[in-house]
């Protein structure tokens, strides 16, 4: 998202990039670290040094890039994550277990609270270099009504199943209730203004800062769960 904006002019998000770029970094030290403790186990021995060069790419790469370049090679480095994450709650049992709550604990946590993370993550990344732009290039407004879409969807599926597991098990509710219901409203407050400020006015105002922090503050209450 602060890639886009950066290069569609929004030059204050630079210094920024630069420090997300350093905690994403030490991020990938930590699943190098990971994955050398597990990674025979779970059967993922290599996929980390995989994901690093792609990354290694996009820092080489993407501040010099059309912006349509840079949000898809970032999009399939975090397809590629979503992947390995499947496989490592696949391959230790987690999505197969045979308890509801786990289950549907599992299944909400490994593939739909992901699937809806990257669509926003996508939706920050459009909207941003929209609202910068001041306006939509070509087919962007197409693919940010998909988001939009997606988001609604993958929420839905993702409170329907965390509603499940809260059924079965409790403990969560009481762990977890109030993040559930914060996430919640955080998601809703990102479509509203992805709609009322960006694809309905017929004169984009809104400052790309404003975007991007309001899907951030969505992404992040989506990581706490």
């Amino acid at each position: 998202g602060m890639t886009a904006a950066y290069l569609n002019g929004a030059s204050e998000f630079k210094s920024r990039i630069i420090s997300k770029r350093q905690d994403v970094d030490k991020y990938f030290v930590q699943l190098q670290k990971a994955e050398n403790e597990l990674g025979n186990t779970l059967k993922l021995k290599g996929t980390t040094n995989q994901l690093i060069q792609q990354w290694q790419r996009i820092k080489a790469n993407s501040m010099n890039q059309k912006t349509a370049v840079t949000i898809k090679n970032q999009s399939k480095l975090v397809a590629n994550i979503l992947t390995l994450m499947v496989k490592a709650a696949d391959n230790s049992g987690l999505t197969l277990d045979s308890k509801l709550d786990s289950s549907y604990m599992g299944a909400s946590l490994v593939t739909l609270l992901p699937n809806l993370m990257e669509n926003m993550g996508q939706a920050r990344a459009v909207g941003s270099g929209v609202a910068a732009k001041g306006e939509f290039s070509k087919g962007l407004f197409v693919r940010l009504s998909v988001l939009v879409n997606n988001i609604t969807y993958f929420a839905k599926q993702l409170e329907s199943g965390l509603a499940a597991a809260v059924e079965e098990n409790s403990e969560i509710r009481r762990g977890l209730g109030s993040m559930i219901e914060g996430n919640n409203r955080a998601v809703e407050d990102m479509k509203k203004l992805l709609i009322n400020d960006l694809l309905k006015p017929e004169k984009i105002t809104i400052a790309s800062s404003k975007v991007f922090d309001t899907a951030t503050h969505a992404i992040n209450g989506s990581y706490k769960l």
